[in-house]
C-alpha cells in the first residue's frame, strides 16, 4: 500500500525544479559572481501577511 501511494505522489520521472535550474545555469555558464548580482538587487522587504477579511 505504501509503495503504491509513494509511486503516485513521487513518480520516478518527475521534474525536479532545483535540478532543472541548476542544469540551465551550467548550460549557459552562470557563475557565482553572476548570481551575486541577483542577490544584490533582490527586494528584501518582508511580504505583507494575507488578510482573510
Amino acid at each position: 500500500m505504501r509503495e503504491i501511494l509513494s509511486a503516485a505522489v513521487k513518480p520516478e520521472k518527475r521534474v525536479r525544479v532545483g535540478e532543472a535550474l541548476s542544469a540551465i545555469g551550467r548550460k549557459i555558464g552562470l557563475t557565482n559572481d553572476d548570481f551575486a548580482v541577483f542577490e544584490s538587487v533582490r527586494d528584501k522587504t518582508p511580504a505583507k501577511p494575507l488578510g482573510f477579511d
